[in-house]
């Protein structure tokens, strides 16, 4: 999901260097899980987030190109004939960050595809439908020039993913959900006991970011929580999820559906990991970063 904290970690040390990334990324994680747990803290960030402006930074200056209006807007890279839509999580407040911009890059370097990451329109300015409604204009708009055939989410991400796939008729190859927000109700005891082991993300600033994307709908409308939609598209997923992240448990929703409607999903359940964990440059990461891009070639035509 988050959030500024993470961003400048991630460029200090070199692949060579996981063992003293992973202590600064503790330090970090720390920080964020103190805002999470603290409603004033969470507050203080979202004033902090309104109406902010997406700026790329300079180091990817020449490898986007930012396209569109503000609240309209969408990066492009790479230059293949075949395009992925992906939709960066940031629960729903925040702007795409170094690791998922350097995700974006990657995916297009590794698959030989355009990638378009959206740059949706944020709470607390604009709730569910408004943010809906601009990822669903992104991708009609895009359609009239690229072939897309792949739908990529991560996190909060994942729950707009959801919703644009149910509400859109798209020819897709392959959807892709990496750690997934998706079930919004944050009633299930199972969330409250993974809220104990996730190092980063805690109530209550999960509900009352929740709180102000859901909108005038309640929690438990399957427009706000996906999870709960009765059908799913008929197209080949990927589902990777840690097990120390409070989003085990919508992932274990989300995989246990794809298996009840008897749809092809390949599900990844990785020990001990954090939130967004493939992100990072550790180990774990790199090798399900590759896992992702192997199993978007597997499934391009």
């Amino acid at each position: 999901m988050f959030f500024l904290f993470v961003w400048y970690s991630i460029g200090k040390y070199s692949e060579k260097e996981s063992g003293c990334f992973m202590a600064s990324l503790k330090i970090d994680l720390s920080s964020i899980k103190k805002t999470f747990s603290s409603e004033e803290r969470m507050q203080a960030f979202i004033d902090q987030e309104k109406n902010k402006d997406f700026s790329l930074p300079s180091k990817y200056k020449d490898a986007f190109t930012l396209v569109g209006k503000k609240n309209h807007q969408y990066l492009l890279t790479g230059e293949g004939k075949d395009t992925i839509v992906y939709i960066p999580g940031g629960g729903f407040v925040s702007h795409p960050s170094y690791y998922q911009l350097q995700f974006a890059l990657d995916m297009a370097k590794r698959t030989n595809a355009r990638v378009v990451t959206s740059i949706y329109p944020k709470v607390p300015v604009y709730s569910r439908d408004a943010i809906v409604s601009a990822v669903k204009e992104q991708i009609l708009d895009l359609q009239e020039h690229h072939s897309i055939y792949a739908l990529v989410s991560d996190s909060a991400g994942s729950a707009i993913a959801l919703s644009v796939l149910d509400e859109l008729d798209l020819n897709l190859q392959a959807v892709v959900y990496l750690s997934p927000n998706i079930d919004l109700r944050y009633e299930s005891p199972k969330q409250k006991d993974l809220e104990k082991k996730d190092e980063m993300l805690a109530f209550p600033g999960v509900s009352m970011l929740r709180d102000l994307y859901k909108g005038p709908y309640k929690a438990s409308n399957p427009k706000v929580s996906p999870v709960l939609l009765n059908q799913l598209k008929k197209v080949p997923a990927l589902i990777v999820v840690g097990t120390h992240e409070l989003m085990l448990h919508d992932a274990r929703l989300l995989r246990d559906k794809y298996q009840r409607l008897q749809l092809d999903c390949t599900y990844h359940e990785v020990e001990g990991m954090m939130h967004d964990f493939m992100f990072y440059p550790i180990d774990q990461g790199r090798t399900y970063k590759e896992k992702v891009f192997a199993f978007l070639q597997k499934h391009r035509k």
